[in-house]
């Protein structure tokens, strides 16, 4: 029975991770200008950045609107975005991208993972850059049991942006899922590399350790878990957990 709650909240720890829907792009009534509603914390580097693909065209962008590049724009104002023809170009890419993203984030809030496989795979094959698609793509694919393709895009991602610990914790996820909590631990350990604090992470390499059969590793791991979260959400599955392992009934190496 623990082994199964464990389980359940590796899933919902992984569900929680899902990230967020992305903004479309809306375009304005003449063909080469795009009309960008500024969002909290935006700025014309950031705006350019995301049209262009280019930073360092956020000056221009803020001159072109009357402004100063030193001031940032305020947030809720509309902002004029003029694009080349080969912006339009690379701009189609990503408005289907973020079409089929979008549509792959309703369809998973609802549970129709299948269905939203099928729109991230589309939003990852429109845009590439869109990390975020290919992660969701995982996250789907976990929720079907098809762990061993998700370890293969979460290996990937992990490669590409090794600075994001939500990629090496749901890879954790898949290879604890596909009975390898050895690697699953490795995975969580790199997690909490990257952010010490991920308190699900940590209680994920508890886990994992103590079904790899090590036990001191374990109690190490439920001991810092329950002093850094003495109020987290698994602190009492690990109290429980703990004392199961400290009573010689937890798996021992």
């Amino acid at each position: 029975m623990m082994r199964r709650a464990a389980l359940i909240c590796l899933i919902a720890l992984l569900l929680a991770a899902c990230a967020g829907p992305r903004r479309e792009i809306r375009w304005g009534e003449q063909a080469r200008v795009v009309t960008h509603k500024v969002l909290p914390g935006e700025t014309w580097e950031s705006i350019a950045g995301e049209f262009y693909r280019d930073q360092g065209r956020g000056g221009a962008l803020a001159r072109y609107n009357n402004a100063d590049p030193a001031e940032r724009p305020a947030p809720g104002t509309g902002v004029r975005v003029p694009l080349t023809e080969d912006d339009i170009e690379g701009l189609g890419d990503r408005l289907e991208a973020a079409a089929a993203y979008n549509e792959g984030i309703a369809l998973a809030e609802r549970g129709a993972y299948a269905e939203a496989v099928e729109r991230f795979t589309a939003a990852a094959e429109a845009d590439p850059s869109m990390l975020d698609a290919s992660f969701n793509l995982a996250v789907c694919l976990q929720n079907l049991g098809m762990h061993d393709r998700a370890a293969g895009i979460l290996e990937d991602l992990a490669g590409r942006d090794r600075d994001d610990p939500r990629y090496h914790f749901a890879l954790g996820h898949s290879r604890y899922r596909s009975g390898d909590p050895a690697a699953a631990a490795r995975s969580f350990e790199a997690a909490l590399r990257i952010d010490p604090s991920y308190g699900e992470a940590l209680y994920a390499l508890a886990v994992a350790r103590e079904q790899a059969g090590e036990a001191k590793k374990a109690r190490e791991a439920y001991l810092r878990y329950l002093s850094e979260h003495p109020g987290g959400e698994w602190a009492g599955e690990a109290r429980t957990r703990l004392q199961r392992l400290e009573s010689g009934e937890g798996k021992a190496r």
